[in-house]
C-alpha cells in the first residue's frame, strides 16, 4: 500500500485495516461495487499492528475511511470523536469515516441481525452462547441483546469477557461469563444459538472452536469467520444442527451497510455477493 495521496483530488480512497489483513475480501467487494456504480474510488488493504499510525493517515487526508478488522476494533472506537449508538455501547467499531473529525460506526452488530433474518433464524427468547471476548464478540452481544433471553460469553480469558458484561450493565437481558474450557459442555446442551466470534477456524487445519459432540439438532450455529466460509465449525454444524449460518452472510450484510456510510450510495448487494463468491474460500451463498 502506497502512502502517496491520489493525484486526482476528487477520487476517494478507503482501506481495510487489520493485522493480519491479507485474507480480507473487503477490497474485492467494495471495488466491484465502485466499478458497477461508476464511483471514482479505490479500496485497499493496509496491514499494520499500529492502529494510531493508520488513523493518522486518515487525519492527513490520505484516506477517506477505514473498514476495521481484528485486532483494532476497540482502538478504532477510541480514535473517533463522534460515534453511533452501538459503538458507544460496546466501545468497538469496524468503520471509520474521516473528515473534520473522525466518525465511527459499528456495522457488525446489525450485519449479524441481517444474516439471521435472511437465513430465517431468530434469537428471540433464545439462550445465546458467544465464543470470544474481543471486538467481534462485543458486536455479537449487541446483536443478541435486543432479543435473547440470556447471553453467555464463553471465553478463554473470562476476565476480559467480564468487561463486556460491565458495558451491558442495566440491560434487561441476562448476560454472564463462563470459562470456555470448563463451561462449554454444560452450556451448549441447553443453548439455542451459538456464535463463534473468535479467529479459530480462519487458518488451514484449525479445529472447531468447540467439541463437535456438543452440537445438537436444536442449535443454530453462526460463524463470523467468512474466509474460509466452510470452517470446521460450519461443516460440523451442517450435519448436526438445526441451521448453520456461514460468515459470508454476515460479511456481505455488514459490508453493504459500510459501503453506504462511506459513499452515501445504496450498496449493489448482488454485485458484492458475486465478487465475494469469486474470492477463494468464500464460495458460499
Amino acid at each position: 500500500m502506497s502512502e502517496d495521496a491520489s493525484e486526482n483530488v476528487n477520487s476517494k480512497r478507503f482501506a481495510v485495516v487489520g493485522f493480519p489483513v491479507s485474507h480480507s475480501a473487503s477490497p474485492a467487494l467494495h471495488n466491484a461495487a465502485y466499478a458497477h456504480l461508476g464511483i471514482d474510488a479505490e479500496f485497499l488493504a493496509y496491514e499494520t499492528s499500529n492502529f494510531p499510525s493508520a488513523a493518522q493517515l486518515g487525519r492527513s487526508g490520505i484516506f477517506n475511511g477505514f473498514a476495521v478488522t481484528m485486532p483494532h476494533k476497540e482502538a478504532a472506537f477510541e480514535a473517533a470523536g463522534e460515534s453511533d449508538e452501538i459503538s458507544r455501547v460496546i466501545k468497538a467499531s469496524n468503520t471509520l469515516i474521516f473528515g473534520d473529525q473522525i466518525k465511527c460506526f459499528n456495522t457488525d452488530a446489525p450485519g449479524i441481525q441481517d444474516a439471521f433474518e435472511q437465513s430465517g433464524a431468530t434469537m428471540r427468547g433464545a439462550v445465546v452462547a458467544i465464543l470470544g471476548s474481543g471486538g467481534a464478540a462485543r458486536a455479537a452481544v449487541a446483536a443478541a441483546m435486543e432479543e435473547a433471553e440470556e447471553i453467555v460469553i464463553l471465553a478463554r480469558t473470562p476476565s476480559r469477557a467480564e468487561e463486556i458484561v460491565a458495558l451491558m450493565k442495566g440491560r434487561e437481558t441476562k448476560i454472564r461469563v463462563e470459562s470456555l474450557r470448563e463451561g462449554a459442555a454444560k452450556l451448549l446442551r441447553v443453548a439455542d444459538v451459538l456464535i463463534n466470534a473468535t479467529p479459530v477456524g480462519m487458518r488451514d487445519g484449525d479445529p472447531s472452536p468447540v467439541d463437535p459432540a456438543l452440537l445438537h439438532e436444536k442449535l443454530t450455529v453462526m460463524d463470523m469467520i467468512y474466509r474460509p466460509a466452510k470452517t470446521r465449525l460450519i461443516q460440523e454444524a451442517l450435519s448436526r444442527c438445526k441451521l448453520a449460518i456461514p460468515g459470508t452472510r454476515m460479511f456481505i450484510a455488514q459490508a453493504a451497510r459500510q459501503f453506504a456510510l462511506m459513499t452515501g450510495r445504496k450498496a449493489p448487494v448482488d454485485v458484492m455477493e458475486k465478487a465475494l463468491k469469486e474470492v477463494p474460500g468464500c464460495d458460499w451463498p
